[in-house]
């Protein structure tokens, strides 16, 4: 495996983009079985019904299983669309992602009703929890800020006494069928997503048992099949459509939340006033949000925020266990296994086949590397976050404070004032200066190389599922005799 790597590697480097282009593009092939084209399907199964039904069975796969937090009263139907749209993107792009994601908030939300135990609250439920988390509670306080809790801020206010009773039981811990009447996404719908994922497998496997090829677009499918499964899994308990949110009012300003938690009166907060009961923000949660702002500098995502936020961000990657990150490889390796298992079918090109190789093998890399740079990160530096956050904040307000002072500088003063700022920039490009969206350059650096590689390597392997079309496995269009089929069921 190393070794075609390498040698594609070298042939890359010794060719021009167009002439990658035009090779990429030919219908030449080293192959000795006579490849098949675009084929009409009169009687059997053609390059539409393969097509139609892969990308049918990814759309369901990724979009019956999403379920975003609740937005603000008055948010539009377009806007809600847009927020699945990019969990949909974040899928598509890497199954991994989502599944981080996703078992992020599965023990967030078990953390929260072990919590709940211990404080002596009957009836905290992992649906309280995933309601709570996805932003269904509200809370305003005397001075009139408000902004969605999550279980965490939520349990917190419970522990202080600033949320009693009566408010408790007919707000917080509300009955199961309250939250069910919430949850809009239709069971029928839900039903159907399953047969079809289900009678998709039962081709699939029938293929495999009659020695009949299929394609690379059908092994990515599988792939999503198996997110799907983990996701449905994680999510169980998650309500899906929710629009409705409860509104708490308690007695307590701002300055009073900070001055109860012994913090000082200057205290800074960006997204919400219990900013200081969140858990430390994650390398890879950090790497990501890097990448937003970037897309947002560019005006390729929306800019506008708001503080305090008005609703709980759909893609904040919570720390994950070991056991977590444990399933996450596991789950994940069907989806790689899926790639993998096209390491000899025949491509169009030559070419085609070593860079889907190179890529296929390329996805392990990132993820790999960054899953074990993280743990010695966390093992062997454990405050490498929080002093990086800690210089950044100081830097930021000397720098601002030079820049406000209007003083003259000297050239050379105004170049490493400069340099600093672009290197302050880069370590942290949130809008809002957060000091804990803070990354040192050598491990900023190193994580977005490996994350732009993985985004490479997963991109061609999407777009070569159809360009690989040029020129198939003509068994590939061959149908499943299920006659011969069914004694294997």
């Amino acid at each position: 495996m190393i070794s075609t790597c390498t040698s594609c590697s070298t042939y890359f480097g010794s060719l021009s983009l167009p002439y990658i282009i035009v090779k990429l593009m030919s219908n030449a092939t080293a192959q000795n079985t006579p490849l098949q084209g675009w084929t009409n399907s009169p009687d059997g199964r053609g390059t539409i019904d393969i097509v139609s039904s892969c990308i049918f069975t990814n759309f369901i796969c990724v979009w019956s299983v999403l379920c975003i937090n609740i937005g603000p009263p008055g948010e539009s139907a377009i806007a809600q669309f847009l927020q699945k749209l990019k969990l949909a993107l974040i899928c598509i792009l890497g199954p991994d992602f989502l599944l981080l994601l996703v078992i992020g908030q599965w023990e967030s939300a078990r953390s929260s009703c072990r919590q709940f135990k211990e404080a002596g609250l009957d009836g905290w439920s992992m649906r309280h929890a995933f309601y709570a988390d996805m932003g269904g509670f509200v809370v305003r306080t005397k001075d009139g800020v408000t902004w969605p809790l999550d279980a965490n801020q939520l349990h917190y206010l419970i522990v202080q006494g600033l949320i009693k009773e009566p408010v408790l039981t007919a707000q917080i811990i509300l009955k199961k069928s309250d939250i069910d009447d919430r949850n809009k996404q239709n069971t029928l719908v839900r039903a159907f997503s399953a047969a079809q994922i289900l009678w998709f497998l039962i081709s699939c496997i029938a293929r495999g048992v009659q020695r009949l090829a299929v394609t690379t677009l059908e092994l990515t499918t599988i792939g999503f099949i198996t997110t799907t499964i983990c996701v449905c899994m994680f999510w169980f308990h998650k309500p899906a459509d929710v629009e409705t949110r409860q509104t708490i009012e308690i007695e307590a300003t701002v300055p009073d939340l900070h001055t109860k938690a012994g913090l000082d009166s200057a205290y800074t907060w960006y997204d919400t006033p219990l900013d200081f009961l969140g858990p430390e923000k994650t390398y890879f949660g950090v790497a990501w949000q890097f990448w937003m702002n970037l897309l947002s500098a560019i005006h390729i995502l929306p800019t506008k925020r708001f503080r305090p936020i008005r609703r709980r961000p759909d893609d904040a990657f919570l720390p994950v266990s070991r056991y977590g990150m444990i399933a996450i490889v596991a789950a994940g390796s069907f989806s790689w296994g899926a790639n993998f298992v096209a390491w000899d079918f025949d491509f169009p090109t030559t070419l085609e086949r070593q860079i889907w190789r190179a890529s296929s093998t390329l996805l392990l890399i990132p993820l790999l590397i960054g899953l074990i740079y993280q743990e010695i990160l966390l093992i062997f530096f454990p405050d490498m976050r929080k002093n990086a956050c800690l210089r950044f904040a100081s830097q930021r307000r000397m720098t601002d404070l030079s820049r406000a002072s209007g003083e003259e500088e000297k050239f050379s003063s105004k170049f490493r004032g400069k340099t600093k700022r672009i290197v302050l920039w880069l370590s942290n490009n949130s809008p809002n200066a957060d000091p804990s969206l803070t990354l040192q350059l050598r491990v900023l650096i190193p994580a977005l190389f490996f994350s732009a590689l993985y985004a490479l390597a997963r991109a061609y392997l999407l777009l070569e599922d159809l360009l690989a079309f040029r020129g198939q496995n003509p068994d590939v269009y061959k149908t499943v005799n299920w006659v011969d089929f069914l004694p294997h069921v």
